[in-house]
């Protein structure tokens, strides 16, 4: 006799056959959504590991890009930079005062010092604004739904 009349024949003897035959269904069903819940997290892992490591090259790249921007200019020393506009402007005009000329004369970049010294405090607050945005956003604020 085959096997599987063997098992038919034992499932439809005894009462408690059917139970245990629902109780097979119930574990390939139960399988199936472990199954799929398990791929789903292999699946997540590699996903994450993946994504994990493109946010590390970005803020690598980011980075990169931020120190070379400090590195290329002289962002650092705007405020003794324009202290010291100030003062050498300062003596341009007391100086030209005392001559009785005009100091574009003498300096005729004159329009573009007077620019500095009258934006380069609400140019150095909007950049120290930006620079801490783009800091507070490299956190790049996930949800976390793990928690």
């Amino acid at each position: 006799m085959s096997t599987e009349k063997v098992v038919f024949n034992k499932l439809f003897k005894a009462a408690k056959k059917p139970v245990e035959l629902k109780v097979v269904d119930e574990l390939e069903q139960a399988l199936e959504l472990a199954s799929d819940a398990y791929s789903h997290a292999f699946d997540g892992f590699q996903i994450m590991n993946d994504i994990e490591s493109r946010i590390i090259d970005f803020r690598a790249e980011i980075n990169r890009e931020i120190k070379d921007f400090f590195n290329a200019g002289r962002v650092l020393e705007i405020d003794e930079d324009v202290e010291n506009l100030q003062k050498l402007f300062d003596q341009l005009i007391e100086k030209t005062d005392e001559l009785g000329i005009d100091p574009g004369v003498l300096f005729p970049r004159i329009e573009a010092a007077m620019t500095i010294l009258n934006q380069a405090g609400t140019i150095k607050t909007d950049f120290k604004g930006a620079y801490n945005r783009v800091v507070d956003e490299s956190n790049i604020g996930l949800i976390n739904f793990l928690n």
